[in-house]
């Protein structure tokens, strides 16, 4: 039953009645309208910001707030001292996609080139190295997606912002072109949320197609009926495809796609973005690693691929944040630039959305990259697609499991084939079978469908008995869900918010609960309010 009926204190039978007879919009519309039960979801949200901000401040003693300047600055000693536990739960052999890289030989580099390139800044004239490092690592991830030295771009902070730069190419690219307003982009519903996002910053409608229900794959069909209707195509400004996409490691159908651009928008009015953000450094290697990818794409044959976004703070084996935005050449970049003249400060102009850039970043993806170089990227991918090939067969063997979807790529997503096993539940025992052993697991919840999934990173590669143990865990989780009775059966029936162990139950006020749970996270205090 959604949160906020069950908040209001609705029976269950009363509360499914209301959820068939209204859209989740008008039902959140009702209650916030009816004094009584709003006062009951507000105090509801209040407890779920509160609880974030008891778990933000988990083992937090009172000497480590510092809230407002000391009159005396402490030692270089004390300020070092505070940061001994910092770190928190930096078990990667046994996480999902949260720790892509462990290798010393990595760290130590990543430190020496920070030391060597603080302060830097490639926004200033006084620090060309760094810029011309910035632009050999965007030819060089060019060169991984079939590019023949075209390609312009920058580096990012991450993977959001490189997709948020591509939107906002495409729009600049429309109004240029004479589309100044009313913009739409169509992407398909697994899309990352940061498409959601740019379009919600920039003004932008967007417009989901479904995907296959057994292949997960983008319905190209439904984006072509779309753009027949000569309004919604002259208003749209990109389509996007992921390679692959974040919950199922799904690679959409990138060349169909463009193919299909080619038969619609002869005059390509439409930019066709490419997000590979989690799969930029893998995808471009599994040929070389002996797994063919089952959707092939590139500059080089994808005609209407006109950007790309990898992170290289993922498979890149670099620290957080960075990413890389790469566009086919420079007629397509230059919309990206951002300029002006009437500042008393002088004229002004960014490539970016930002204006100064930590120099150190460019510095260590480069050095990063030229470190490993294509043949160790090739052969952590070999590894990385072997253990995700193994969880996959592991998984079979379990008879109340099966696998969302079939893919070859480096996530492995799964869910219940039986009505009394519910896949949350089994997220929860799996991470308290593996606390008693040890083994701190942190496994993501997805939805449509209800799925789990791991992400296999290089540090699950150094684990000889990372499957057995997976496996292991994971069969006693599932047997211990089977004991369950029914009124504990489906109590965590429940997506987990992405990035956290917050969990919401489905219905209208999801999005105020997360609203509320970040909330939680940026107090500055843990003292609870009344």
């Amino acid at each position: 039953m959604p949160l906020t009926l069950a908040v209001a204190g609705f029976s269950f039978a009363t509360g499914f009645f209301l959820q068939r007879c209204f859209s989740q919009i008008t039902l959140k519309k009702v209650i916030e309208a009816t004094p009584v039960v709003n006062s009951q979801l507000d105090n509801q949200l209040k407890k779920v910001q509160e609880s974030a901000k008891r778990e933000l401040f988990t083992n937090t003693q009172s000497e480590d707030l510092l809230l407002e300047l000391p009159e005396t600055g402490f030692n270089a000693r004390f300020v070092i001292g505070r940061l001994e536990n910092v770190r928190g739960n930096t078990d990667s052999e046994y996480q999902t996609g949260a720790i892509y890289e462990n290798e010393p030989d990595i760290d130590r580099l990543i430190v020496d080139v920070f030391e060597k390139t603080m302060r830097t800044n490639p926004m200033h004239p006084n620090c060309p190295r760094i810029k011309q490092m910035e632009n050999q690592v965007i030819s060089m991830v060019g060169k991984m997606f079939g590019d023949d030295n075209n390609v312009r771009g920058n580096i990012t902070t991450g993977g959001t912002m490189s997709n948020v730069h591509a939107v906002y190419t495409a729009r600049e690219h429309a109004r240029v072109n004479g589309v100044k307003d009313n913009w739409c982009m169509i992407f398909p519903e697994s899309a990352h949320p940061s498409f959601d996002k740019a379009a919600h910053w920039l003004g932008i409608k967007p417009i989901k197609v479904k995907t296959d229900p057994k292949t997960g794959k983008a319905d190209v069909n439904e984006m072509e009926g779309l753009l027949a209707n000569p309004e919604i195509r002259k208003r749209t400004i990109m389509v996007v495809g992921s390679a692959p996409g974040f919950a199922h490691g799904v690679i959409d159908p990138i060349q169909k796609i463009s193919d299909m651009l080619e038969r619609v928008d002869p005059k390509n009015n439409i930019l066709f973005h490419v997000d590979s953000c989690l799969g930029g450094f893998i995808v471009p290697f599994m040929e070389k690693a002996g797994y063919t990818p089952d959707e092939k794409f590139g500059f080089n044959i994808t005609s209407r691929m006109t950007s790309v976004s990898a992170d290289t703070h993922k498979y890149g084996s670099d620290t957080k944040g960075s990413s890389t935005i790469v566009y086919r050449n420079e007629k397509i970049y230059k919309h990206q630039i951002w300029a002006m003249r009437e500042w008393d400060g002088g004229f002004y102009g960014t490539p970016t959305l930002e204006g100064s850039r930590d120099g150190t970043v460019p510095a260590r993806v480069w050095a990063v990259m030229a470190h490993i170089g294509e043949k160790g990227y090739v052969e952590r991918t070999k590894k990385i697609l072997s253990t995700a090939k193994q969880l996959r067969e592991a998984i079979k063997e379990i008879n109340e499991l099966e696998l969302a979807f079939e893919t070859n790529t480096m996530v492995v997503s799964f869910k219940s084939t039986n009505s009394d096993v519910n896949i949350f539940d089994v997220i929860d025992e799996m991470c308290a079978v593996g606390n008693k052993n040890g083994r701190h697991w942190y496994i993501s919840g997805l939805q449509k469908p209800d799925a789990a999934h791991m992400v296999v990173t290089n540090p699950h590669t150094r684990n000889n008995n990372f499957v057995n143990v997976f496996k292991q865990d994971l069969k006693s989780a599932v047997d211990q869900v089977k004991t369950y009775t029914k009124d504990k059966r489906g109590k965590s029936s429940r997506a987990k918010m992405y990035g956290s162990n917050a969990s919401f139950i489905e219905g209208p006020f999801v999005t105020d609960g997360i609203r509320a749970h970040l909330l939680g996270l940026s107090s500055p205090t843990p003292q609870l309010t009344s």
